[in-house]
């Protein structure tokens, strides 16, 4: 877990700097000697907390200085205050926040300025430059050069050495504030002919809308911009493209695409990757149950499974990856327990990323974290309820609850990742434990997968249904001892259409992929892989070097 008490006990080199604050948790990476500059491409990925990799870094590099990563991944934010070129930014930034709001631990530069450490997660808080005269905000993406690194034979240097505050609201509204002051400097239809002055004014309104301006605020910006053209444009057409922004859909600059009915039957169309072997493939898959009833346990377990290998409730094989958490009912203190009682201590760095705080139905933002983290597999949203956007009482209820799940299904299905949203049941019990998930049929008609955890207060057993369209309707017998969901009984796995025919094969004897790959006309590497996912399954056996056969299964 990441603490906020630097500069306690540090010495006055980088590498004592590095050392200690790597023992934080904070990720570092090397940068050139005399220099601000990072030595090595992929800086990023690059960047680490491991204290003996430090400690490398710098019996190779001795001379060398070090940055430390600013944003979620490392709970760090710094305002970057400059006094040079006749520029003040103290001046500038004391003009917007108190001086209690930079009583931060706070490192002195070689050019007479100083980095205001806060402690942030927010994803939201990006990079920025020149927020105001003579100040910067390193937040994602960005970096700042570490205390004990030199430029010139000046060093950086702890001035103030206190516990790392966290980020004060004052300084969150002034970076919302510079958004709006930056977007309404702007001239969209500053040289755009007539022809094209809808669409600006509709990708301005966008951009107005991202940074979280209300429409009443937009509007008046917009009719500003609108009533300043040459010759003017008319508030009736600048309103209606403003409204169309505000409604605008992802959907509705998509061309429809026909198949043709013969030709899809002739397509190899590849089976449904699976997370969770038969009960989560990729797409959107939703977990409901009671408050207290274990959704949470076994969401992080399912969570350490796939990022560190192995079985979910003993029996299942995961598929293993990148995993992120949106936990947002939980705290760090609670989460670091759950980890170690799940017996987490294993995971590598990198392999599960949890956040406890996350702006409501931003998938815009969700999309931004997956493309820096390749190899996802899992995504995990702890609770639907935390996620989502209120609903008005005079809403759509069911086209709200349908959008809102359909906003995480396209993020699933445009990356090949399953996103697994915890939700809760209703307390009208029900035949079918379906209907009993809260909302309305809008979060089950979008969902891909459906787990309903039926488990009555404080009782040590449990039935998980499982239903998709890409999964059998099945029920699980499970039980909760301690913190761990196990399956009772024995488990066994249908074949598929295409395990069917391998079994179908194998019955006239034993095979190596090679031929099988022949008769079913596929990749060897393809039909290897499934093979051994066979043999995990105890549906065949492996009876010599490469060579497979059959235990008998029934077809």
């Amino acid at each position: 877990m990441l603490s906020n008490n630097l500069g306690a006990g540090t010495g006055d080199t980088a590498l004592e700097h590095a050392i200690f604050h790597a023992k934080q948790g904070k990720k570092i990476f090397r940068l050139k000697t005399n220099s601000k500059e990072p030595a090595e491409s992929g800086w990023q990925q690059k960047a680490t907390s491991d204290e003996q990799t430090v400690k490398a870094m710098f019996n190779k590099h001795p001379d060398s200085n070090y940055g430390i990563l600013t944003g979620p991944d490392n709970g760090l934010v710094v305002l970057d205050i400059d006094e040079k070129n006749d520029v003040s930014g103290s001046a500038s930034i004391i003009k917007h926040i108190s001086d209690a709001d930079l009583d931060t631990y706070t490192v002195s530069t070689p050019s007479d300025g100083r980095h205001c450490y806060y402690v942030s997660f927010d994803p939201s808080l990006k990079n920025r430059t020149a927020m105001l005269p003579g100040v910067d905000f390193r937040g994602r993406g960005g970096y700042i050069v570490g205390p004990g690194s030199k430029i010139n034979g000046k060093a950086y240097k702890v001035i103030t050495d206190k516990p790392v505050m966290q980020l004060p609201q004052s300084i969150v509204q002034l970076i919302a504030q510079k958004k709006v002051v930056q977007l309404a400097a702007q001239s969209p239809l500053a040289g755009v002919n007539q022809g094209g002055r809808d669409d600006a004014i509709f990708k301005y309104a966008r951009s107005l809308l991202k940074v979280g301006l209300s429409h009443p605020e937009a509007a008046t910006l917009v009719l500003t911009k609108a009533g300043n053209c040459i010759p003017p444009f008319p508030e009736e057409q600048a309103l209606k493209c403003l409204n169309s922004a505000w409604n605008y859909k992802a959907d509705n600059i998509l061309s429809p695409k026909a198949v043709d009915g013969a030709a899809l039957l002739a397509m190899e169309i590849p089976e449904p990757e699976w997370v969770v072997e038969s009960i989560l493939p990729v797409g959107l898959g939703l977990l409901a149950g009671k408050p207290k009833a274990g959704k949470s346990w076994m969401s992080l377990s399912l969570a350490v499974r796939v990022a560190s290998g192995g079985y979910l409730f003993d029996t299942h094989p995961v598929s293993s990856g990148v995993v992120t958490v949106l936990a947002l009912e939980d705290t760090r203190h609670r989460l670091k327990s759950r980890l170690l009682d799940l017996g987490a201590t294993g995971l590598s760095a990198g392999g599960l990323q949890i956040f406890t705080e996350w702006p409501r139905s931003n998938t815009d933002l969700l999309e931004e974290h997956l493309e820096s983290r390749t190899g996802t597999k899992l995504v995990i949203v702890d609770t639907h309820a935390k996620f989502r956007h209120s609903a008005k009482s005079n809403a759509d209820l069911y086209g709200k609850d349908y959008e809102d799940i359909s906003k995480l299904k396209k993020v699933a299905d445009k990356y090949s990742i399953a996103i697994l949203v915890l939700h809760h049941l209703r307390k009208a019990k029900s035949d079918d434990p379906f209907e009993m998930i809260n909302g309305t049929g809008g979060i089950t008609g979008a969902a891909d997968t459906l787990w309903v955890l039926d488990r009555a207060p404080s009782a040590p057993t449990a039935n998980l249904f499982v239903r998709g369209r890409d999964v059998e309707d099945q029920t699980l017998s499970l039980q909760f001892e301690g913190c761990h969901w196990t399956q009772i009984g024995e488990f066994e796995y249908k074949p598929n259409a295409t395990e069917l025919k391998y079994l179908s094969l194998l019955k006239t004897g034993p095979l190596s992929p090679k031929q099988l790959a022949e008769s079913v006309q596929d990749e060897v590497q393809v039909v290897t892989k499934r093979l051994q996912r066979m043999v995990e399954k105890g549906m065949i056996t492996k009876v010599g070097h490469g060579v497979y056969s059959c235990l008998g299964v029934v077809l």
